[in-house]
């Protein structure tokens, strides 16, 4: 794996930031000055000092002499941070810093993700818990608390805090207290949160003893505690007196005091080291096991003992019951009974601090006279020790083994860093010695140096941190990374004398080297560095050489070789600085030099394609450009090889893009002459010719200014001058052009391209090559319009895409609009460049054809858009609708229905067939994949608009698609063929040569849909039926089994079969029980549906060919209600009149004759009143009348009595003679 060592900024703390936080950090007195720096008691030996300085200290002002209080006469953040407890969470998402009793959290999140939000904790150690002044913050940690929610991770941000009088407190990052618990009665040395894919520790160390807190309890606690402060319910030091922790106390066999403590995670140990330790324990005992248990293993750092290897397994908790009851324990849990009996205790609490200490057992003891300083452990079962005699050691915790060590890192820090590629990672090793102003980074498996650098030295190196939440699982391949702070030191602040002076004290001729390269990215003012430079040529060579600067322009014309030589001398190295130095000072002289303006003369195109080029020249906006600065342009050329290979150091587009404008901008811009430049800037530069070329391609795509015909011009020469020297230069653009996403840059190197091999080849007045061209042209500027509406695409992709990439794109953009068929037309006449794209391909871009890809393009956001499924699907079906091709409509309906529609549809009946009545809302959500949110739709049809549910109306678009179906292959239409426009097809037959070995085309929309089989008129019509059917029962209600009901066994087979099949299907011809329940289902509609169900069921019984007038009986009661009586005379003409029918009707002239008696307040007797309201019941309060009088409704009500067959008037007779006594009315003789 190739590996790229370099330092990128990514956090910036500004001053004022900087200065807010310190000034609280010292207490609010911005004159204090004092720091309680983290420091560790030593022996006398850590003070010995062998190591020679190499004069960093002294020149450098920023690293000023460290003592237990640091005096810090300066501001800048490296100096204080290094004197402040330091913790980091998440790859410094989160900082803490502390001091004092004061603490600080940064988070890169409060304003942007490049700046840090100051949010500063109050004084919480004397408000809330009381603590005397003396008492101080001594270590600290950052972890995030779980969340109760599994749609969640992270709750909140805690921050755990140790205190010198053994306390450790329980913070939120805005500062809100929630617990604390005392571990000891002396200072706390380390608060540390370690985390495993499998395992999670809250470790608390003391000096002789530390303790391991459950993970599970703490979490329970913390979260306790937070919402009961959150509810104002209990404070933080009530919490703190009742709610507990359970944790176990252990300290190390030898009873030493401990530097550093490491949890290294759980391991299964040898069946040798199991029997050593039950030896220990007890020679006698004997205890049986499945199989060996796990321990949790630590590692520890003494003044005795460099490092230990120490472990506990936690199997002996499992045993809490058998024991308490054999030995009779208060550790009991007693659920209550104790209480009752008055046996429990009046404290139930129990604090860390009353715990007893368990011996941890000692293995892999690795003594020597070394004593740990720094440690820090790696996400791998590593650890790195920095100790007092200036190595820095690698441990492996598994076999406990030291595998690799460095010398010469006196007071040194590291870190680890980690790095991903194709699925494999990476660890490295990150070390920084201070005392040479170095960072380094070595990898781990084969403990090569991979890269180091010169840094501040007043800097420190820091873990990034890694994202532990507690009581939740951790990603083992976690990537982490290191950060290195220092005060944006760069060149132009140095002073050069003191340069001079470090590199004279370096000793060997490979750290002169170092050094020199070091200080090229810093380069700002290239005639300072000149002068720096030439002061070192004299103070590495003497006067023994006389340095010569060679250059393109000697008349030798011998060319830079740029290798290092590997003698033990300097080389041509400062040689090759100043000539590329001149090169760069030119380059820049060139820039401000004035631009003399050129056209490209005839071009060897129709008039069509040059408006189209000149059009293309103007299109963008003027953009300014910064230069490259000195120090990245020396950064980027590789000084240990002959020539620079740009594309292979993996620069970043922009760094691309102002290279290739500092080099290439002056010859395009007209500055200086194409012959000068190449001259003074091409041969000399240290670049490879086919780097510059692919340098010059990537400038000219990238760019999206607008560039004018003395820049094209330009552009076309220098690609002239590369096919000259470099063969297939020209194919090389091509190429660039067709798979660039730039269509405007692209049809504009295209054409280049096409001028250039004019040039060369000579084309002759009517050659079929200019033809292919201005066709190529014209297709890329049909494909620009397309860009304009819908994202980017390569030109490439149209030559696999055919016609059908114009109308897919289109589809693309309409369907995200959301235009409706009426409106898409306007909008084309309107909209400037899909006008002129609809002029350019008319035959391509038809309404028919453009039609058919919106339809299949809205439907595909049947799965991307939930919310809106339904509504997006009435839309894709008024576009298939519009289709005016038979055929083409066929085939786009038969792939809605095959790939949308059909699983879903069989899943639905199947569900109805299985229970017997509609699904459920959860039940019809889960197959049709519709949000919770969804609850009732509203549905137009042509005789009105009603509220149904989300599954009813899947059935209707079932529906609505099957009938599209059935109406497209009535006729049996022909087979189309797809019409192309010449353009499109010349464009596509000659394709441009570095296309001719790409993929195949592929075919599209509308070719699949002209090739869909025809479907199975009578097949459709049956799954018609039973949507209808479906659609009728759930809209009722009704429980019932519509298969097997309403279908014979054939006609059940035939259902969920490929509708181009032909199976049996029965239709109206069923047999006689099937016939009388198809009756008995129409007149349960009829009587329990509603008016809308009752003519969808008209429909039905008409397609299954049953006489049933229930319905029609029912829809003129329905009428006579409302008061329709004109509908209602129009239905009863066509329906023979049955017993049914007179009694309703009876009982609704009943009741017009009550409101009528009410309306006009007239008097009737008792008995006539009685019979009035007998035979009406409760009609008479559910008429309803359109006119003015009721006396009208009765007459009205009348006339179709007297239209009746004279053998039901008799039905009439009483209520008739009522109307004559009481109103003088006469409806039947």
């Amino acid at each position: 794996m190739a590996v790229i060592f370099q330092l990128e900024e990514c956090l910036t703390l500004a001053d004022e930031v900087s200065n807010r936080i310190k000034e609280y950090l010292l207490g609010g007195n911005a004159n204090s000055t004092t720091f309680r720096k983290r420091t560790v008691s030593s022996n006398d030996v850590d003070n010995l000092d062998a190591e020679k300085h190499v004069g960093i200290r002294e020149w450098d002002p920023l690293l000023a002499q460290q003592n237990y209080l640091v005096n810090e006469e300066s501001v800048s953040p490296p100096s204080w941070l290094s004197s402040c407890l330091f913790a980091t969470y998440s790859n410094m998402d989160y900082v803490l810093l502390m001091n004092e009793q004061r603490i600080v959290v940064l988070s890169r999140f409060e304003i942007f993700s490049m700046t840090v939000g100051l949010d500063v904790f109050g004084e919480i150690f004397y408000k809330v818990l009381g603590y005397v002044m003396s008492d101080y913050i001594t270590c600290g940690c950052l972890f995030g608390l779980g969340s109760r929610r599994v749609s969640e991770t992270l709750d909140c941000m805690l921050v755990a805090v140790g205190l010198s009088n053994g306390y450790v407190a329980f913070l939120t990052e805005r500062g809100t207290l929630l617990f604390y618990e005392r571990f000891c009665v002396d200072a706390i040395t380390a608060v540390v949160f370690d985390h495993f894919p499998d395992t999670q520790q809250l470790m608390v160390v003391t000096e002789v003893d530390f303790f391991s807190v459950n993970p599970v309890m703490l979490h329970s606690t913390l979260l306790q505690a937070k919402v009961s402060i959150a509810k104002g319910e209990k404070s933080a030091k009530e919490l703190s007196e009742t709610l507990e922790i359970e944790c176990l106390r252990l300290e190390p066999e030898q009873r030493v005091k401990i530097r550093n403590t490491v949890f290294t995670g759980v391991h299964k140990q040898t069946c040798f080291e199991q029997y050593v330790t039950a030896s220990l324990t007890s020679f006698h005992q004997r205890d049986f096991r499945p199989d060996l248990p796990k321990y949790s293993t630590y590692l520890f750092t003494s003044d005795r003992m460099f490092t230990t290897f120490i472990w506990h397994s936690e199997a002996e908790s499992d045993k809490i019951w058998s024991e308490a009851i054999k030995i009779g324990k208060s550790i009991v849990p007693h659920f209550g009974i104790r209480q009752f009996l008055g046996l429990s205790p009046a404290n139930q609490r129990k604090s860390a601090l009353s715990l007893s200490r368990r011996v941890a057992v000692s293995r892999g003891v690795l003594g020597d006279s070394r004593t740990a300083e720094f440690i820090s452990r790696a996400p791998r079962p590593l650890i790195a020790i920095v100790d007092h005699a200036a190595r820095v050691i690698l441990i492996d915790t598994v076999h406990r083994q030291i595998i690799r060590i460095w010398k010469g890192y006196r007071g040194a820090s590291v870190s680890w860093l980690t790095s991903s590629h194709e699925g494999r990672t990476a660890l490295y090793l990150a070390i920084y010695a201070p005392r040479r102003a170095l960072l380094e980074v070595w990898n781990v498996q084969s403990g090569v140096r991979v890269g180091a650098q010169h840094v501040d030295p007043g800097g420190m190196l820091v873990e990034g941190g890694a994202a532990s939440i507690l009581c939740r699982c951790q990603d083992g391949r976690q990537q982490t990374d290191s950060f290195f702070i220092d005060a944006n030191l760069s060149l132009n602040i140095m002073n050069p004398s003191i340069l001079l002076e470090v590199f004279s004290t370096l000793r060997t001729q490979k750290a002169r080297k170092q050094f020199l390269l070091s200080l090229l990215p810093m380069v700002e003012n290239t005639e300072e560095f000149k002068e720096l430079l030439e002061n070192i040529i004299k103070v590495s060579l003497g006067n023994s050489k006389n340095t010569s600067i060679v250059t393109g322009k000697n008349k030798s014309n011998s060319k830079l070789v740029f290798q290092i030589d590997s003698c033990d001398s300097l080389g041509d190295l400062p040689d090759m600085i100043l000539n590329l130095l001149i090169i760069y000072n030119r380059i820049v002289d060139y820039h401000g030099q004035p631009k003399k303006q050129c056209d490209f003369g005839q071009l060897p195109f129709n008039e069509r394609a040059v408006v189209i080029i000149q059009k293309h020249l103007e299109f963008g906006e003027s953009i300014e450009v910064d230069l490259l600065k000195p120090g990245k342009f020396f950064s980027i050329i590789d000084w240990q090889a002959p020539t620079t290979a740009i594309f292979d150091k993996n620069l970043s587009t922009i760094d691309l893009q102002h290279l290739a404008y500092l080099i290439f901008s002056p010859v395009l811009s007209g500055s200086v002459d194409l012959h000068t430049f190449i001259d003074s800037v091409i041969d000399p530069l240290p670049v490879s010719m086919e780097h510059l070329s692919s340098l010059l391609s990537f400038y000219f795509i990238k760019d999206h200014s607008s560039i004018g015909e003395t820049v094209f011009s330009r552009f076309i020469d220098l690609i002239a001058y590369f096919e000259s020297v470099h063969n297939g230069a020209v194919d090389s653009y091509e190429r660039a052009a067709i798979e660039s996403t730039n269509l405007n840059r692209a049809l504009l190197m295209f054409s280049a391209c096409c001028i250039v091999k004019q040039r060369c080849d000579d084309w002759e007045t009517f050659d079929p090559r200019c033809e292919y061209a201005d066709c190529t042209l014209m297709t890329m500027h049909a494909a620009w319009l397309v860009a304009q509406l819908q994202g980017t695409a390569a030109y490439s992709q149209l030559l696999t895409g055919g016609g059908g990439f114009f109308r897919e794109q289109v589809a693309v953009w309409v369907a995200e609009l959301e235009f409706t068929v009426d409106q898409l037309d306007e909008y084309i006449k309107d909209h400037e460049s899909l006008s002129e794209l609809c002029s350019l391909l008319p035959l391509t871009l038809s309404p028919t054809l453009l039609r058919c890809d919106v339809g299949w393009e809205l439907m595909t956001h049947w799965f991307k858009e939930k919310t809106k499924r339904f509504e997006i699907i009435k839309l894709a079906f008024s576009y298939i609708s519009k289709v005016n091709d038979a055929r083409l409509k066929h085939g786009i309906a038969r792939m809605v229905w095959d790939n949308f529609l059909a699983e879903p549809f069989r899943v639905l009946v199947q569900l109805i067939e299985k229970i017997g009545r509609g699904p459920k809302e959860s039940e019809a959500r889960q197959i049709l994949q519709v949000p919770e949110q969804r609850l009732e739709i509203s549905i137009f049809l042509s005789y009105g608009t009603y509220y149904v549910s989300f599954h009813i109306e899947f059935l209707t678009e079932c529906q609505n698609i099957l009938i599209m179906l059935m109406d497209a292959v009535r006729d049996s239409p022909p087979p189309v063929s797809v019409p192309v426009d010449h353009l499109l097809e010349v464009a596509l037959s000659h394709p441009p040569t570095a296309a001719m070995h790409g993929s195949a085309s592929r075919d599209s929309l509308v070719e699949i849909a002209s090739r869909q089989q025809l479907v199975n008129y009578h097949l459709v019509l049956h799954h018609v039926h039973l949507c209808m059917a479906l659609r009728l029962q759930l809209s009722v209600g009704l429980r019932l089994q519509p298969l097997r009901i309403l279908f014979c066994s054939i006609g059940q087979r035939a259902f969920f079969q490929q509708l181009d099949s032909h199976p049996l299907i029965p239709l109206d011809r069923v047999d006689d029980s099937v016939l009388e329940k198809r009756h008995q289902f129409i007149t349960k509609i009829s009587e329990q549906g509603t008016d809308n169900d009752r003519k969808l069921a008209r429909d039905l019984a008409y397609q299954w060919n049953l006489t049933v007038d229930s319905i029609a009986v029912m829809q003129i009661i329905c009428f006579l209600r409302m008061g329709d009586d004109t509908n209602a005379s129009r239905e009863l003409a066509n329906v023979t009149p049955t017993e049914k029918l007179i009694r309703a009707i009876v009982r609704l002239l009943a009741a017009r004759v009550i409101r009528l008696v009410e309306e006009e307040n007239v008097v009737i007797t008792i008995a006539h009143s009685n019979y009035l309201s007998d035979i009406a019941g409760d009609e008479s309060l559910r008429v309803e009348w359109e006119g003015s009088t009721w006396r009208e409704a009765v007459l009205s009500l009348g006339w179709m009595i007297a239209a009746l067959p004279p053998e039901y008037h008799h039905y009439f007779m009483r209520i008739g003679g009522i109307l004559l006594q009481y109103f003088g009315l006469q409806i039947v003789d």
